[in-house]
Parts: structure tokens; sequence; C-alpha cells
């Protein structure tokens, strides 16, 4: 009976120990769940007798938790840079991180690192703590992890993955970075991409959305092309306070790092300073390279903006002639059949009817963008004469099935009112 009793015992401890550790697997918290554990028995088996010794055990528990060899500090801010590199933009990825290490200040209360994902045949995915180093033809930054078993563009593993790096890196604001190539909403090898490219294969932005836990960035940065339409934007509203992307392309050198990289550490960041910043060193350079557009979104001010644009389109009076009317509307892209129009524009072609609502919509537009600006023209190719900031799309009978069915799987879709212009004669 006494082994049963004990058995029993170490059953229930070694069960309320696993349970715990879904959580939390710091060495401190394992001891002092012991202490926990190790009284309740005590007290269940003494009851009055051994109260007197509660509260000295209870001291020596948090004591040892104070003591603790494993203590880390809690830093102001960590900013997580996750980049999807396996593929034609590898090197860029690598000019990139010697641009880290070369404006990284040590004695920052911070931390900068970045999560990697090499070209095949290397070291797979790479976490990498930026440390200052001046040579530009190598990284010297310490390796503090590789992710040997994880793919990274499944949303499970990139979810794992980022958390880890949380848990490595306890602070108290956080800031996230995703960088790779990038098509927008659009669903994976329609036309180009989505988001992300790992070896020929891309992220669909459900998946992107399941990746980033929620409620945790301040500031979320998208150095990948086509990224800052609404229905992106729309769809991570929860993952940060600020987006900032761009409605077109980047060019591959990408944000210019040395020069945003400090902005993430003063006293208050600004995501507009780190917006304006990308745009200000893009307009100061020549011939095709000057060539950028970037806006800056407040999300929690989005919901009331899908409210503003569904209760404009549906008191519009729509009609095939809509379609005729983009034609005068500023694009993004260079396919031959558009699919990133002005957001802003878009919603003026929708109100020709004079309902007093386009001002309201303005308005809201107005609290949710809070920066904007772009070159005059880009790559040479087409000119940029609006650009509010975000992009939308505006389906026509050109447009695969396949882009159209997809569309309809994003929460921008019924929010907004946008079903609406899925109404006429496309299919």
């Amino acid at each position: 009976m006494k082994r049963y009793s004990i058995e029993r015992a170490n059953a229930w401890i070694d069960n309320f120990k696993t349970r715990f550790n879904w959580f939390d697997k710091t060495v401190s918290s394992w001891k002092f769940l012991n202490y926990i554990v190790f009284i309740v028995i005590l007290l269940k088996k003494f009851k009055k007798v051994f109260i007197p010794f509660f509260l000295l055990l209870i001291s020596v528990a948090f004591s040892s938790c104070e003591n603790e060899e494993d203590y880390q500090e809690i830093k102001d801010r960590t900013v997580i840079v996750y980049m999807l590199a396996n593929n034609n933009l590898y090197s860029d990825a690598l000019n990139n991180i010697n641009e880290m290490e070369s404006v990284w200040n040590n004695l920052s209360n911070g931390n900068l690192v970045v999560i990697i994902e090499h070209r095949s045949g290397g070291k797979k995915l790479e976490l990498i703590e930026i440390k200052n180093d001046n040579n530009t033809k190598y990284i010297s930054s310490p390796t503090v992890t590789i992710y040997e078993d994880k793919d990274a563009i499944n949303p499970l593993d990139m979810n794992y993955i980022i958390n880890d790096v949380i848990q490595k890196y306890p602070s108290r604001k956080y800031s996230l970075i995703l960088w790779s190539h990038a098509t927008g909403w659009l669903p994976p090898n329609t036309i180009l991409r989505s988001f992300g490219e790992s070896d020929n294969v891309e992220m669909d932005i459900h998946d992107l959305a399941r990746s980033i836990p929620s409620n945790l960035f301040d500031v979320l940065i998208f150095d990948a092309c086509n990224m800052g339409s609404i229905e992106i934007l729309y769809e991570l509203k929860e993952k940060a306070n600020y987006i900032v992307a761009s409605p077109t392309e980047i060019l591959a050198k990408g944000f210019p790092y040395s020069l945003i990289i400090p902005s993430f550490f003063e006293n208050d960041i600004d995501a507009v300073s780190i917006g304006k910043t990308f745009f200000d060193y893009y307009d100061q350079q020549m011939g095709e390279y000057r060539s950028a557009t970037i806006g800056v979104v407040k999300t929690s001010e989005l919901k009331f903006l899908a409210q503003k644009t569904k209760e404009l389109i549906c008191n519009a009076e729509l009609s095939q002639s809509l379609y005729e009317r983009l034609n005068y509307v500023q694009f993004y892209d260079r396919y031959q059949n558009k699919i990133f129009f002005d957001f802003k524009q878009v919603i003026e072609c929708i109100d020709v009817s004079n309902n007093n609502l386009f001002p309201s919509f303005l308005t809201q537009l107005e609290k949710a963008v809070i920066y904007s600006a772009h070159t005059n023209i880009f790559l040479n190719q087409y000119e940029i004469k609006n650009c509010s900031g975000l992009s939308c799309f505006i389906p026509n009978k050109m447009h695969s099935s396949t882009i159209k069915n997809y569309y309809k799987t994003l929460s921008w879709y019924n929010d907004s009112g946008f079903d609406k212009l899925f109404g006429f004669n496309l299919d």
C-alpha cells in the first residue's frame, strides 16, 4: 500500500510537470514547480502540524527563482527579420545582413536577430544574432540555432520558429520584418508568387496570417513586392499596430537597413519615420533606381475603413461602365492584365452617383494610411500620378476563375462590400 501511494504521487507529479512544461520550459520554473508539488504533498500528510514550515519553504522557492543561473535580462525591444532567401535573392539577403552588422550598436538595449533560409545545399534555417562588424564581405554574427527539421514556409513551423525566438529573447516590445519575393494576395503559383519563395514553393496569405502571432508586434515591415494591398493588410490587421508596405514592387536591394535599423531602437519607434526613410533613400537615386512607393497603415483603423467602404459601395449605382472608368485609374503592376489598382481612385470611380459618402470614406482612409509617398515613374516603365499608399483588386473578364475564386476567400471580400463588385457577368 505504501509503495502504491508513493508511485501514485510520483505519477501525479510527472503528469503535472508535463502539462506545465507545455507552457514554460525554463530551469527556474521547473524548480519552482517541484517546490510547490512537495509542499502540497507534505501539507496533505501533516496538515496543521506542517503549516509553520509552509512559509519557510515558499520563501526558499522564491529565493531560488531570484538567484537562478538561467536568468535572462528583459530588453526594451527585439527586432526579428524573417528571410525566405532560398531563391534568386540570396545574395541580396547576405548584403542586407552585412548592412545590419555595419550599423548595429552593441550597446543598444535591444536585440536584432535574423532567421534566414539559406540556398539549397547549405544549412537550411539559421537564427543569427546580429553583432557589430564593418566587414561587408563576411557575416561574423554568431549562429544561435539551426532549425534542421523545419520548413520555412510551413505555417506551423514558421509560427514555432517565431515563438522560439521570442522565448530566447524576452523583450518589452517586438517588431517583425518579413523579407522575400511576393505578389500580394495572389494565390501561390498563379502568376508569380504569393508571399515568400522557398525552392520554387510559395506561401499562401492565409497560411502567412496563421504563422504570425497576434497582438504581439508593434511594427510589421514587408520587404517584399506588392504587399501594400488593402486585402493583405486587412487580413493581417491583428498582427501589428502598424504595417509598412509597398503597393508596387520593391527593388532587389530592399529597405536601406543601415538607415532604418537605428529607428527601431529609439525611445519611441516611429513607423512613419521608417516609411519616410525608405522613400527618401530611393527618391535620391538616379535612373530606374529612382523607383518606390510606400504606405504606413494604422491597423486599428482598418475595420472602420472596411465599414465606410461597404457603406459607399452598397449605396452606389454599380454598372458595367465601372470597368471602363478603371482604364483611367492608377495601376501598380507590369502585368498585361492589371491586378493592382490604387484603392482611393477605385472608390472614386465607384462613387459617381454623388451620394456624399466619399468625403467620410476619405476621412477614414486618412486615419488608416498615416503616410504615403511615391516617385513619379517606376522602373522607367510607367508613370505614378496618384498613390494613396494602398492597392486593391477589381475583377474583369480576363482574370482567371482561380484568381477570382481565391479572392472570395479573403476577409476583405465580404467585410468591405467588394463582393458586390463580383455581381456582373464576369465568369
